[in-house]
């Protein structure tokens, strides 16, 4: 006659230990995922822009000019042209500073670019929210911001200066580019 008895057949010590680990694994993973994700967002861009001011220094040059590189910012050099980068997470810039040559023939440059200024930023794409000018002895900036589709504008003239700053990039990155005007001022 077939048993009637509906217990569950008694675990032994020895399968509990194999159940268990069993999960660890699962556990360790989980585990390890959060750390490298925690990890990745945030050490890696301290250390990625330490390591670019440890090798390259705290500056570029560019025409005559030593340009501030700011603490969380690193440096590219295409086209011969520095750009400063804002490393916010890892792999992803999230605002740009381009360098943009002015004519050398023209000594007026800083001039023309403030009494055009509204048309600039139309060929820019994006409306004027703030003109800003900086001054340094006799040396002075002139900046226009806007904002666009692709986030925060601004670009800046120098009058002891061959070229122009343009800044692409979010909100949040933009206080460093003051410091990085007043560097071209000195």
């Amino acid at each position: 006659m077939p048993s009637t008895d509906k217990r569950a057949p008694a675990v032994s010590r020895a399968d509990l230990l194999t159940r268990r680990r069993r999960r660890k694994p699962w556990v360790s993973f989980a585990l390890l995922a959060i750390i490298l994700v925690l990890w990745y967002r945030y050490w890696i861009p301290p250390v990625t822009t330490w390591l670019w001011h440890a090798v390259h220094g705290t500056a570029v040059g560019w025409h005559g000019r030593s340009i501030e590189v700011p603490k969380s910012w690193y440096a590219r050099w295409p086209k011969g042209q520095p750009e400063l980068h804002h490393l916010a997470t890892p792999l992803a810039q999230d605002a740009v500073v381009s360098f943009m040559a002015l004519p050398a023939s023209n000594p007026s440059a800083y001039d023309n670019f403030r009494a055009h200024a509204p048309e600039f930023a139309a060929q820019s794409g994006f409306q004027i929210q703030t003109i800003r000018s900086f001054v340094h002895g006799g040396n002075r900036a002139f900046c226009l911001q806007g904002i666009n589709g692709f986030g925060l504008n601004d670009e800046c003239a120098f009058s002891n200066a061959d070229f122009a700053l343009l800044y692409r990039g979010s909100a949040a990155a933009e206080r460093d580019l003051d410091a990085i005007v007043r560097s071209v001022l000195h």
